[in-house]
């Protein structure tokens, strides 16, 4: 008896084990069915296919999956807003780089020229201003050779005579200096002046030679006196001067029974060795 009722179980039994699983390769994949024979009420609901889909199915994905991506060129201009019409273009703000405007300096008018400084006034321990050209050398003279020309047979020539050679002196021995050194010159263009007048009055030339002859001596005297001044030979100053104003005197004598071509030569340099004369005394 109790193998006649072990049959019905053991048939059960392999009914369950042979049965069932031809049924789930029958059924189709998605049998809500046969998910719910190996369910759990204890696991968690399996995720959806679509979102993770199992390993042995992962592929890469389908081109027709994600709508197809444009890439466009980079525009050099800038792109339209879209609340604006397709044929505005936008403008790009301009930058200035202008600089301010050039103010030249006022130049002055054709035909002026600009007034130069004055020059400061003369001090005890600065030289007075030398000659300029275009202007009287007398207008540089100091006060204190005016004084001392005054003492003189001829202040004006013995102001403009010095003027020439001023060294920022005025004592009495500075303006004998510049005297003799005006004498001096005065006799080297007298002897210029005989050397050309040899050739156009050749009648004349032994007395011109003479007076050649007188102006040498007159340079060669007044050398002398001016050698003596460091010394203070006041003697030999004197002699010296007054022989240099004999040698214009001679140059005239030598034109017997006529005018000397060079007479105003011989008149303005005895002039000149009579003021170094005058100065000297002064010493």
């Amino acid at each position: 008896m109790e193998a006649t009722h072990a049959i019905p179980l053991i048939i059960s039994f392999f009914s369950l084990v042979f049965f069932n699983p031809a049924q789930a390769l029958c059924v189709p994949r998605n049998n809500s069915d046969h998910n719910n024979l190996y369910s759990s009420p204890d696991l968690s609901p399996e995720p959806s296919q679509e979102a993770h889909p199992p390993v042995s199915y992962i592929s890469a994905p389908s081109p027709y999956a994600w709508p197809p991506y444009e890439s466009e060129p980079p525009s050099s201009s800038p792109s339209t807003p879209p609340h604006l019409p397709s044929s505005w273009k936008a403008t790009p703000p301009t930058i200035s780089h202008k600089l301010p405007p050039f103010i030249p300096t006022p130049e002055p008018a054709l035909g002026t020229t600009r007034r130069p400084l004055a020059p400061p006034p003369p001090t005890a321990h600065a030289p007075p201003p030398f000659h300029q050209p275009g202007k009287p050398p007398s207008l540089f003279v100091t006060p204190a050779i005016k004084k001392i020309c005054s003492k003189t047979d001829s202040p004006a020539l013995c102001i403009s005579s010095v003027s020439p050679f001023l060294t920022g002196k005025s004592d009495p021995v500075s303006v004998l200096q510049m005297a003799i050194k005006a004498c001096t010159a005065h006799a080297n263009s007298a002897l210029a002046a005989a050397s050309s007048l040899v050739k156009t009055y050749k009648s004349l030339a032994p007395a011109i030679g003479d007076c050649k002859d007188s102006y040498r001596d007159v340079m060669d005297n007044l050398q002398n006196a001016k050698d003596a001044i460091p010394t203070h030979d006041i003697g030999t100053i004197n002699s010296m001067l007054s022989a240099a104003l004999s040698d214009f005197g001679t140059c005239d004598d030598g034109f017997t029974g006529g005018t000397s071509p060079l007479a105003n030569y011989d008149a303005k340099g005895t002039k000149l060795a009579s003021i170094c004369l005058a100065v000297a005394s002064l010493i």
